[in-house]
């Protein structure tokens, strides 16, 4: 669980923390000058980001009548401006706010390339505010990079992982935020999960910016009923905390201070018993850890607390101050070191140098005797010389014959080689016209075949086709021959007056309409018949148009005189000249 505590009190001067933060935001300006001053604009922004984040109602343009003699202003004219004219308006000043709306401005305003992939924003501004902390220069928004080494160390503790700390100690420097995010904090996360990334960097946040010293379940006994409950339990500074397990509710808190102890109690059946006494109401507060190494560390943490409060300092910053001073006497004794080595070599150079003097004294001495020999030796060197340079020129003259003669069985290897080459592409070549003649002729074949077919089956459906009209024709005289009758009868029923032979006559004509509707439907169909033949006959004609393009549009294969195959016909010779017929090349 974190808790978060500000300063929410009335301010009329910056702390050096706020300063810092402050400074960031200030540092952003796009300013090409590089006087570390900004325009009445650039500062104006920051001014009415804060007015905005506080609500003052402060007017926008009170900072000309502040300093209307300037036209650049410089930061410290910046903090006196916001001391002054600002925070005296602002009855509850929150720091987190303040914070949040520098932060935001830094990072907005930063134009520089960053490699921050791995962390979020939340987290990215947790961990600025732990370096604004840490950082011992007010005026600066760089930090010593020796100074960071704890944090780096709490992280590889974390994660599991050795963290070599001698650059740091060997080459002290100093760097900006980004810096130390590009080069150390990044390097770090590489191969780190989401999850653990959010863990190590609130743990850090809770202790250097938050002020928590440590968090945890334990068991209390109440001061006033004797029941054991599990409480989860937060120590600050200056008060130790505890809420229900699932954290919903805070229960109580104990005061921490100066008159505050705490002290071990015997173990019973597994749980290990420490008593924390409030001696302002003497008030004791029984509580019991699950193993006596966690009891151990509570009791440190709250002996801590307690000590801070003496000190009327906050944990976080005795904890900084230490790690700063171990940091500057690991770094004073690795200098020492370096020194005495450096000592070291520096004697090592002062006796080599007197050995090299009396080596230097004797040369001198064998200096007169060698110079005779030398001359000697240099006429015979001469005569070596001329010997050996002649040897050489004749070596040499060899060697060009021998690359002469490697040059032409190279190139004759070389000729070789490519119409070896050139001969096995057209045989390849020759072998795939082959297979594709082949081919060719199968598909010839095949489509000579289907085209047999489809003829005969055009004969077969142009015979089908030509009784389908003749049976359409003869249906037609049928119906024409049914109408007369039917005319007649029609008049023959107008004239008869006996009632049998004209039922008779009526009987005959409903078989004439039966008849004559029969006839229509076989009339229908077989026009519906003779139209898809026409349709069919139609296809068969295209597919045997198709396969006749198809059967011109085969690639027609020739025999060269080499014995291999070519696409398309023989090339046409070249016509031979006078030269040429007598023998004799142009």
């Amino acid at each position: 669980m974190t808790t978060t505590i500000h300063n929410t009190s009335q301010l009329k001067n910056l702390p050096d923390v706020q300063t810092r933060a402050l400074l960031y935001a200030f540092s952003v300006l796009d300013d090409e000058s590089n006087d570390g001053k900004a325009n009445h604009s650039q500062i104006s922004v920051i001014c009415q980001s804060i007015e905005s984040e506080f609500r003052t109602g402060f007017p926008f343009d009170r900072l000309y009548n502040y300093a209307d003699d300037q036209k650049r202003y410089d930061f410290l004219s910046l903090k006196k401006y916001l001391e002054e004219c600002c925070l005296d308006r602002i009855p509850h000043f929150d720091d987190s706010k303040f914070y949040k709306v520098c932060w935001d401005f830094y990072r907005n305003h930063d134009k520089s390339d960053h490699n921050v992939t791995k962390l979020k924003a939340d987290q990215l501004f947790k961990l600025w505010q732990i370096c604004n902390v840490i950082n011992d220069q007010t005026n600066c928004t760089t930090i010593a990079m020796v100074d960071l080494v704890p944090v780096f160390q709490k992280i590889a503790r974390t994660l599991g992982v050795q963290w070599n700390a001698d650059e740091f100690y060997l080459h002290p420097r100093r760097a900006d935020f980004w810096k130390v995010i590009d080069e150390f904090g990044c390097g770090l996360f590489v191969s780190v999960d989401d999850e653990l990334i959010e863990e190590i960097v609130c743990n850090l946040y809770d202790f250097y910016v938050l002020n928590i010293i440590k968090v945890g379940f334990l068991s209390k006994r109440g001061h006033r009923m004797t029941s054991i409950r599990d409480r989860y339990f937060i120590l600050k500074h200056n008060v130790l905390e505890y809420y229900t397990e699932n954290l919903r509710e805070k229960r109580g808190s104990i005061a921490i201070n100066q008159y505050t102890t705490v002290e071990s109690k015997p173990a019973e059946g597994g749980k290990y018993w420490f008593a924390v006494t409030d001696n302002n109401t003497g008030i004791v507060y029984d509580i019991y850890a699950v193993s006596y190494r966690l009891k151990i560390d509570w009791i440190y943490a709250i002996q801590t607390a307690i000590a801070a409060n003496q000190k009327k300092k906050l944990p976080a910053q005795i904890h900084i101050e230490l790690d700063r001073e171990m940091a500057r006497g690991k770094l004073s004794a690795l200098q020492l070191k370096e020194i005495q080595a450096k000592y070291k070599a520096l004697l090592t150079v002062q006796t080599d140098l007197a050995m090299e003097s009396v080596a230097r004294a004797v040369a001198e001495v064998n200096l007169i005797e060698a110079e005779e020999q030398r001359e000697l030796a240099e006429k015979q060197l001469h005569a070596e010389r001329e010997i050996r340079l002649k040897a050489e020129e004749e070596n040499q003259e060899h060697k060009q014959r021998l690359d002469s003669h490697a040059k032409e069985i190279q190139a004759l290897q070389e000729s070789n080689v490519e119409k070896q080459a050139k001969l096995a592409r057209e045989q390849k070549k020759s072998e795939e016209l082959l297979q594709k003649k082949l081919v060719n002729e199968e598909m010839l074949r095949r489509m000579e075949a289907e085209k047999t077919d489809l003829e005969q089956a055009v004969a077969e459906h142009q015979g089908l086709l030509k009784i389908k009209t003749e049976e359409l024709k003869k249906i037609q005289e049928e119906q024409e021959s049914r109408l007369r009758e039917e005319k007649e009868l029609k008049e023959k029923l107008e004239v008869i007056t006996d009632a049998k032979e004209k039922r008779k006559s009526f009987l005959q004509l409903a078989n004439l309409e039966e008849e004559y509707k029969n006839g229509n439907t076989l009339l229908k169909k077989t026009e519906n018949d003779i139209q898809g033949l026409k349709t069919k006959g139609t296809h068969l004609n295209t597919k045997i148009k198709d396969l006749r393009n198809k059967i011109s549009s085969v690639e027609d294969l020739r025999l060269t005189h080499r014995g291999y195959y070519a696409v398309g016909p023989a090339p046409v010779p070249k016509p031979r000249t006078d030269l040429e017929k007598n023998g004799l090349k142009s």
